[in-house]
């Protein structure tokens, strides 16, 4: 009954509980065909009889493919019964990355951009606009702007210094698969501790602030 008055306000539904049948049996294989649902606990679950262990703790739902992972674990809680778990799957809307534009200055001179400049402005006059124009001009020479993508999913703790640091963790990985040296493995385990280090400084951080 309490299904029947839920089931009008959620379309998927999970029933938990020790049930002291199985799913095979006439009362449950007729419930489950009645709602279209399956027992998604396929190991044995109860040893009362070791020579006739019985699956009775189940989990009875109408979405199976909502779970994953479903397995059973001893205890020591039980004399007799394991503890069945599962995970739900979930999904992620992922954002669409962000695009960002920035001025260039690797290659920026300091000194040939102020002496150009100052051979554009000679003979310039008074006007602000013209003086914002010649300006501008140069410095897109000198600091051309340039695009870049990035992860609308960054967490606030992923610095650039840890973003930099999981790709080396990663180019040394990938090395390692390649060439299973003992050099190429200690390269990419160093790495990969400094990694965790810096991640758990990252969030300390974030956590503080």
């Amino acid at each position: 009954m309490h299904l029947i008055k839920y089931s009008q306000d959620y379309e998927r539904f999970l029933l938990i509980g020790d049930f002291n049948a199985e799913d095979t049996e006439q009362c449950l294989s007729e419930f489950l065909y009645e709602h279209n649902a399956e027992n998604i606990v396929k190991d044995k679950t109860c040893f009362k009889s070791l020579n006739n262990p019985s699956c009775i703790d189940l989990f009875l739902t109408n979405f199976p493919s909502s779970f994953q992972n479903t397995c059973t674990i001893t205890t020591g809680l039980s004399d007799f019964h394991k503890m069945v778990i599962t995970v739900t799957k979930m999904t992620f809307h992922k954002n669409p990355p962000k695009e960002i534009y920035y001025r260039d200055y690797k290659k920026f001179d300091r000194d040939i951009f102020k002496e150009e400049l100052a051979n554009e402005l000679h003979g310039c006059d008074s006007y602000y606009n013209s003086f914002e124009e010649i300006f501008i001009n140069v410095l897109n020479k000198h600091a051309p702007f340039k695009k870049k993508f990035l992860r609308a999913n960054h967490e606030p703790y992923m610095t650039k210094a840890l973003r930099k640091a999981i790709m080396r963790r990663s180019q040394l990985q990938t090395k390692y698969f390649k060439n299973k040296s003992e050099n190429n493995y200690l390269a990419f385990k160093k790495q990969r501790n400094f990694c965790s280090k810096l991640y758990k400084k990252e969030r300390k951080n974030i956590i503080i602030l």
